[in-house]
């Protein structure tokens, strides 16, 4: 029996890295159980990255009194979460939710 088309079929990704950054993935996700990198494993790696990068959102945490230049990045209601319990605390911030580090706008 035939399989059933996908409706968003995979497609080959070439990608080039520098071999330190390689070795270092490499490390990362190394099995030593396995001994060597699992199966799918710098496709998890990398989905998950693109996930963070669409979804993910800062915040900057000076206002809150906190070091200028310290900031929290995470799952936007997370995000948004953290910041409404530091807002009742009674930290007044001058500036709230930041931009993702991706440059593109957070998501409501």
């Amino acid at each position: 029996m035939p399989n059933r088309p996908q409706v968003d079929r995979p497609v080959k990704l070439n990608l080039g890295l520098p071999e330190s950054e390689k070795a270092e993935l490499d490390l990362m996700l190394w099995s030593s159980v396995e001994g060597r990198v699992p199966s799918g494993a710098y496709k998890r790696f990398f989905r998950e990255r693109i996930y963070e990068y669409r979804h993910w959102i800062a915040l900057d945490l000076a206002p809150y009194g906190f070091l200028p230049g310290s900031f929290v990045k995470g799952p936007g209601e997370t995000i948004r979460r953290l910041q409404s319990i530091l807002e009742t605390q009674g930290t007044s911030p001058t500036t709230t939710e930041k931009e993702p580090a991706n440059g593109l706008p957070a998501n409501p």
